[in-house]
Order: structure tokens, then C-alpha cells, then sequence
């Protein structure tokens, strides 16, 4: 809980601030333009699509300038922890050894956060033009009467799901072919994922708790993954080393 307590405040005015000036300033006007396709309807679908608005900027402003590397810690710390309960410690050293590979980790000191230190390679996700674009798009889906919202987040969902293991993709060193491969055989797990992740967007204010819930989930996912793997069972997950970087994670696993 630190990394979202850190940000909590800051958080919270960003949510009603944007919450506040979307209901006040385009609410009505699409009320107005949703009432030719939805009749009565149309006060909900277009307090729907304020809600959508608000949830994509909130995302947009707090991933990329205030919560981005809180959010990182809490997928890392998940990692770490699950390797801490773990009795296994070849176990534990995999799991060690892939969060080594973007940052230092300090197992001397107390408490899972406390072990995350600095970045040897950066964790920020990169703007997409893509889902931008995919996300203007599909609004407009929302002037279907009684299907378009569920349908526009299906959509995102099915869009989003796959940035909830950006970090896990990051962490496995995968390139642009192996990211594709990867996401591919796990579409529709990412799909059923993205599709709570992105109606509990929606949520107003806490959808900033939700960004972090999301965070933890997908690093619990990671580590059944990293289990699933470790145990042999594994038909869906990045491979062990993957690009044959064996030797290179090797030699660089140290604290």
C-alpha cells in the first residue's frame, strides 16, 4: 500500500478535478446528441461516456507523470514478496534474478519496498499513438443504443488487457517478435483481464485504487507464471532466457 498512500492526495484532486470539469462542460452536450439515438436512455449512456472520458485522462495523466514508477514498484514488490514466501530457493534466485534485470534489489534491508532500488533500465511505458488512435475510434460506439458502451469496453479491454504485463515483458528482455508471439498465446487471458480492469476505471475516484489493484494482480499472475514455468508445466509463458541471453543474465546477477 506505501506506493498508492505516497500519491493518494495528489490522486484524488486529479480524480475530481476531471471528474468535475468533464460533468460540467461536455456532460449536457452529449446528453443532447445521445437523446437522437438512445431517447430516454441517453442520461445514462452519456454519464457512461463522461465517465470513459474521465477514466482515459485520469490513466493518461497519472500513469505518465505522477504514479507510473509507484505503479512499477508495486508489480516489483510482488514479485519480490512471492519470492520471499517461497521455500524454494532456486525459486526465490529466479525470481531474484528477473527483477534484477531492470533494477538493484537489496536484500539486506527490511520490507519488500525497501529491497527496490534503482533502475538500470527505464520502466516507463511509452506513449502509444496506436491505442490513442483505437480509443477515438471506438467512441463513437457509444451512440448505439443499449450494446454500444458494453461493446466500446469489450474493446478497450481487449486493447488494454496486454499493457497490464508490459513490466512482466520488460523484465523477460522480449523483443518485438517474441512480444507478439507472447501476447498472442495469452490474448484471451489478457482480454478477461483488461475487461474488469478497464469497467473499474469507470468507477469514479477510486479508479485511482483500482490502477494499483490492477498492478497487483498482474504481478500475481506473473508469478504463477514464473511458477508454471518452474515447474515444467508452463505452454504459455516467455521462455526461461528468452533470445538466448542465458549467459548475459548470468553474468549480470549480482547485488
Amino acid at each position: 500500500m506505501r506506493p498508492l498512500l505516497s500519491r493518494i492526495i495528489p490522486l484524488l484532486l486529479l480524480s475530481i478535478v476531471i471528474l468535475s470539469i468533464l460533468f460540467a462542460t461536455v456532460y449536457l452536450p452529449q446528453v443532447a446528441l445521445l437523446t437522437l439515438f438512445h431517447g430516454p436512455l441517453a442520461w445514462i449512456n452519456a454519464a457512461f461516456m463522461a465517465l470513459t472520458e474521465a477514466a482515459t485522462l485520469i490513466t493518461f495523466v497519472a500513469e505518465n507523470f505522477m504514479t507510473e514508477g509507484q505503479i512499477v514498484d508495486t508489480f516489483d514488490a510482488v514479485l519480490i514478496h512471492a519470492a520471499e514466501k517461497s521455500n524454494d530457493a532456486e525459486f526465490r534466485e529466479r525470481i531474484y534474478a528477473l527483477v534484477h534485470t531492470a533494477r538493484d534489489i537489496h536484500l539486506e534491508r527490511e520490507g519488500v519496498i525497501a529491497k527496490l532500488g534503482e533502475h538500470r533500465k527505464s520502466p516507463y511505458l511509452r506513449f502509444s499513438c496506436r491505442l490513442t488512435m483505437e480509443f477515438i475510434c471506438e467512441l463513437p460506439l457509444n451512440f448505439i443504443p443499449l450494446v454500444g458502451t458494453p461493446l466500446f469496453l469489450m474493446l478497450q479491454g481487449y486493447h488494454l488487457g496486454p499493457l497490464s504485463h508490459y513490466r512482466y515483458i520488460q523484465l523477460n528482455d522480449l523483443h518485438k517478435k517474441e512480444k507478439k508471439k507472447f501476447i498472442d498465446l495469452n490474448r484471451w487471458r489478457y482480454w478477461l483481464f483488461g475487461l474488469p480492469h478497464v469497467g473499474l476505471q469507470v468507477v469514479p475516484v477510486l479508479s485511482i485504487l483500482f490502477l494499483f489493484t490492477s498492478a497487483a494482480g498482474a504481478g500475481l499472475w506473473a508469478v504463477e507464471d514464473q511458477k508454471r514455468l518452474f515447474d515444467g508445466t508452463a505452454r504459455s509463458g516467455p521462455s526461461e532466457y528468452p533470445s538466448g541471453r542465458e549467459s548475459e543474465r548470468k553474468k549480470s546477477w549480482w547485488w
